[in-house]
């Protein structure tokens, strides 16, 4: 039970909201309290603040990523489905307010189509804050999920705005050459799109 515990963490990550961790657990708060102790008890997890509140963090990054790496890339994958549908049904304020963190979720998930709206928003959440190279950033993550998507009109769709969305991001940032390769891509979707229509 209590490597189960640790390595359904790990997937959540290096530093996580003990009520996420109990949202997505199988088990009850009882067992899941319990595990947590050992695992502080151990020293692989340090807590912050008390119950339900209760945060915790991995003492070592290397200790979360072995615990991640022991589990089959299928159970991580469901995991991450699992995290990405819970916080976009029961932390809405998380979902607003961290956008990227669903959107890792969903692509770990390998859901690239829930993936890229996330993706969009953090971009458009960095740029609010003037954070114009993590903005860039998300934005070229969502449009790296796309390509792995069929052509349609529904991911010519979705990969207008992003496109948009990124010239405007390396215009900021100075990378003028990018900017305009982006133009072209977005002029190339285009004309793809009329033709797919």
């Amino acid at each position: 039970q209590v490597k189960e515990v640790a390595q359904l963490a790990a997937v959540l990550g290096r530093r996580f909201p003990q009520a996420l961790l109990a949202a997505v657990s199988q088990l009850g708060a009882e067992a899941l309290g319990t595990a947590l102790d050992q695992l502080v008890e151990a020293e692989v997890l340090f807590q912050s603040s008390l119950p339900p509140a209760a945060s915790y963090e991995f003492k070592h990054g290397m200790v979360q990523e072995t615990a991640y790496g022991s589990l089959l890339k299928s159970t991580r994958q469901r995991h991450h489905r699992e995290i990405a549908e819970t916080l976009a049904a029961d932390f809405p304020e998380t979902a607003a307010s961290e956008p990227e963190l669903l959107a890792h979720h969903y692509s770990e998930a390998g859901l690239a189509e829930a993936a890229v709206p996330y993706w969009q928003r953090a971009g458009h959440r960095a740029a609010e804050r003037w954070a114009s190279a993590e903005s860039v950033g998300h934005v070229e993550r969502g449009l790296e999920l796309l390509e792995t998507l069929p052509d349609s009109a529904q991911r010519a769709e979705q990969e207008m705005p992003l496109l948009l969305d990124l010239v405007g991001g390396l215009r900021i940032l100075d990378r003028y050459d990018a900017a305009l390769a982006a133009l072209d891509r977005a002029q190339a979707v285009a004309e793809n799109y009329q033709r797919i229509e």
